[in-house]
């Protein structure tokens, strides 16, 4: 598995992917994703700052599994950029992972308050942010994602 950072060219979110495939959805918007003109993109424009926050982020949430970390590195990129959907949206993806993840251990560890309470306060306070910053296509998506996610309770 060759791994490779690459920008999407529909949000410009830090993805990182595997060139062994050669397209794929982007985590944040949905949008379609060529590979080869992601890694070339991110040649091109290089990574400093708010990107690189983005990229840590997606690296933990992807590799390490360390959801806090990459929440962490999501509210400094937001402090960078306070409007950015992108960023929101991270941080709503790994409040999700936490919410289903002590969702699946049935009570081992108890989550405050009902799962679908739960639920339906990270989609009310990162979700909807960032769906109101996004673009409209991707604001779709986002509802997309919201159903599925209650869906799953």
């Amino acid at each position: 598995m060759k791994m490779q950072n690459a920008k999407c060219p529909n949000c410009g979110a830090c993805l990182i992917v595997d060139m062994a495939a050669s397209m794929g959805h982007c985590m944040y918007c949905g949008g379609e994703v060529i590979f080869e003109e992601a890694v070339e993109k991110v040649k091109v424009e290089g990574m400093v700052g708010f990107d690189s926050l983005m990229l840590s982020a997606q690296n933990e949430m992807d590799f390490g599994e360390d959801y806090d970390k990459a929440k962490n590195y999501y509210k400094q990129a937001l402090e960078i950029k306070p409007n950015d959907y992108r960023a929101s949206w991270g941080i709503f993806l790994c409040e999700m992972k936490a919410i289903i993840w002590h969702h699946n251990r049935k009570g081992f560890i108890k989550v405050p308050g009902d799962t679908r309470e739960c639920v339906e306060n990270v989609i009310n306070k990162y979700g909807l942010r960032a769906q109101r910053f996004a673009p409209s296509e991707t604001q779709e998506y986002y509802d997309e994602v919201f159903d599925y996610y209650l869906s799953q309770l």
